[in-house]
């Protein structure tokens, strides 16, 4: 049995599976095997969000009429969900995350017991946090597992006449942004029109990077680059007449994951406050909920004021890395009388600290430890390590008198 015929072998065994289709040609591949092998008319699922060109949405309606599936597509805002908006380097896992959500709500509504989304067998040794979600989702992988590789894809694609098989990656959006630089809804348009523009101008493979407070930087393909300074005022200026002030191009051409280079960069670092009143509670629920957060939050603490009417008011507050923002929303509703969380993304500023050995002189005794450096532009700080001066002072453990 050949791949594509495992493929279609898993939709005959399993003909009650929601195909994830969007406007790439991975998952109109998958949705033409499906169709090939379920015993019935296959349905199928696409996203429209903020972060997809309409293009891509009109593509995967297209691929749908083609295979004749029952295609449905469904409006998600993944910007409001947590770990999207700021653009972290695990970006991907959290909006998969909230399209698996809506793929599962949808395939149970529909009667289906599966989700199966386009991943094939290169993506398996990428560091892919999509893959991460879509295992803890249960979203399965009918092409990876048979072991069909992206170049297989695309000739199953051509030989179907699919009308995505020559279409070149289209990565989302977001990828348009350096990593921890926020994503600005304001920009998702004028990008898509800006490269929708480079694409009519004849360069079809193209992104419109852009750069806090307004560059955009233009990557194409390095074989175009000599052709694109014939059309340079024309661009620019309609680049800036879409509403970018400054506009650049990118030298090195265009190139896959560029824009994790900046991940090494470092800066803001995403996390999130929440925070709820506690008017019912009682000082050993407090203390509870508060020992509990203190496990899983950068910081949690309770503030005390006054509310209504004067009365005494409590709020439970705690300082939330993103990837365990779902815990500590669950511990809060779970631990104490609260009905309503309030929480929000903030940005907190961090110092590099690197360790270095030294000596710490006392008197006339230089004592060896490790001493902590931190640093902030001309800010440099230092402490010793308190295990190693309490070493100095008490000995270890084991040679304390008892």
């Amino acid at each position: 049995m050949d791949k594509a015929e495992r493929v279609r072998s898993f939709f005959r065994e399993n003909p009650s599976t929601l195909v994830l289709l969007s406007g790439g040609v991975d998952s109109a591949v998958l949705a033409l095997l499906a169709s090939e092998g379920a015993p019935g008319r296959v349905r199928a699922l696409t996203f429209s969000t903020p972060l997809v060109k309409e293009d891509e949405v009109k593509m995967a309606r297209e691929a749908a009429e083609r295979l004749g599936l029952d295609l449905h597509v469904e409006n998600v805002d993944v910007l409001l969900a947590p770990g999207v908006l700021s653009n972290p380097p695990d970006r991907c896992y959290f909006c998969r995350k909230a399209l698996h959500r809506a793929a599962k709500r949808h395939a149970e509504e529909a009667g289906l017991s599966l989700v199966a989304d386009g991943l094939q067998a290169d993506d398996l040794g990428d560091n892919r946090p999509g893959a991460r979600a879509a295992a803890e989702d249960g979203v399965v992988h009918p092409m990876a597992e048979a072991g069909l590789t992206k170049l297989e894809v695309r000739e199953l694609a051509r030989k179907a006449g699919l009308p995505n098989s020559e279409r070149p990656a289209a990565p989302c959006l977001a990828t348009r942004f350096p990593r921890g630089v926020a994503i600005a809804r304001s920009l998702l348009g004028k990008i898509e029109r800006g490269e929708t523009f480079l694409a009519e101008e004849g360069f079809v493979n193209s992104r419109v990077r852009v750069f806090p407070p307004g560059l955009a930087s233009l990557e194409i393909e390095r074989g175009d680059l000599p052709r694109f300074f014939d059309r340079r005022e024309r661009i620019v200026e309609a680049l800036k007449g879409i509403g970018f002030p400054v506009v650049s191009l990118d030298l090195e051409g265009l190139e896959r994951g560029k824009m994790e280079r900046f991940q090494e960069v470092g800066g803001m670092e995403e996390v999130w406050l929440v925070e709820a009143s506690l008017d019912d509670a009682t000082g050993e629920e407090m203390g509870r909920a508060l020992e509990v957060l203190q496990e899983i939050s950068l910081e949690a603490h309770i503030l005390q004021g006054l509310g209504k009417k004067g009365r005494p008011l409590f709020i439970l507050r705690a300082l939330v890395l993103v990837e365990n923002l779902d815990e500590v929303l669950d511990r809060f509703f779970r631990d104490t009388p609260t009905i309503g969380v309030r929480y929000w993304p903030v940005e907190r500023e961090k110092m590099t600290r690197e360790i270095k050995e030294g000596d710490l002189v006392v008197d006339d005794l230089r004592l060896p430890v490790r001493i902590k450096i931190s640093r902030f532009g001309d800010i440099l700080k230092g402490k010793a390590e308190a295990d190693d001066v309490a070493k100095h002072l008490y000995g270890r453990p084991e040679e304390k008198d008892h």
